[in-house]
């Protein structure tokens, strides 16, 4: 069980080099292939709705600017994959290869931000985003939803570059949730390799703590050997409850599944994902 192919959705932007330098460290256990993918918006798009009474000539010049910054974003989109695959020394293939080292391709697709990454994700493994800067994180909320919920394909978030022995100490997030069970079903090819690996079961103000017990027995069935500990969140949220035990636990990654598309946009993206940001130094890996 394992990663061969993972994802790594560019903007031409500021974020896209740790990006790219994470999705490069999901990769490394596996020696996956990693696609930095681009994907190129309509010009047309960037027309303003009502345009009543703008000449054709102005139309033009904002189609022809929109053109001109999407060149320049893709330009700079695949200068970040070749300097890294020249600094990291990982081939630089055209399309998609699998050696015994991970190897590292451009890809450019046309379309929406969100929706082009969410398809591409249909045929990839883990899907890979950094948001460093706040002008990059609504765009990326929007591509972790459509990869979550419409690719139902795992997301690897973190607020800055991963490292590459992330994955020697996992945590779960463990509610008994259809999610929570997907999510470890994704992050499988990782808690395989893990050296350390502890579920985290929180107890809140009215409900009690999960029991994680058949979830230890079906990874000791996994091979993968667990433990199990129960949080007393106290007057804390669950969320920071979380991270706190993760940070304990001197965890490279927390487990975490996401919930229904209402919940991920009014309590996942305003609790745990903002806790994610705040705690950079735990990157999540997310499944619905």
């Amino acid at each position: 069980m394992s990663f061969v192919k993972i994802l790594a959705p560019l903007t031409g932007g500021p974020d896209d080099r740790a990006t790219l330098a994470s999705a490069l460290s999901a990769a490394l256990p596996f020696g996956a292939h990693v696609t930095g993918i681009f994907v190129r918006s309509d010009p047309a798009l960037a027309m303003p709705f009502h345009a009543d009474g703008v000449s054709s000539a102005v139309m033009q010049e904002i189609v022809d600017s929109a053109r001109g910054a999407g060149d320049g974003a893709a330009a700079a989109a695949r200068q970040a994959v070749e300097t890294l695959a020249r600094e990291a020394g990982v081939a630089l293939v055209a399309g998609a290869e699998k050696h015994e080292a991970p190897t590292l391709a451009f890809a450019e697709v046309a379309g929406h931000f969100a929706g082009g990454v969410a398809r591409a994700a249909l045929l990839g493994d883990l899907v890979v985003f950094v948001a460093q800067h706040p002008e990059e994180r609504i765009g990326v909320w929007e591509a972790i939803d459509a990869v979550l919920l419409e690719a139902r394909r795992p997301v690897l978030l973190s607020a800055k570059p991963v490292p590459p022995d992330f994955w020697h100490r996992i945590v779960v997030a463990w509610n008994a949730s259809a999610a929570c069970a997907q999510a470890v079903s994704a992050a499988l090819p990782l808690l395989k390799r893990a050296d350390f690996v502890e579920v985290l079961c929180v107890a809140a103000a009215e409900a009690p703590a999960p029991d994680a017990s058949d979830l230890v027995d079906y990874l000791a069935l996994r091979g993968v050997q667990a433990r199990k500990r129960d949080i007393q969140a106290g007057t804390r949220a669950v969320a920071d409850a979380l991270f706190d035990a993760a940070q304990e636990a001197r965890a490279g990654l927390m487990v975490l599944g996401s919930h229904g598309h209402s919940r991920w946009r009014d309590l996942f993206a305003t609790s745990t994902t903002r806790q994610a940001m705040r705690h950079p130094e735990v990157p999540l890996l997310l499944m619905h």
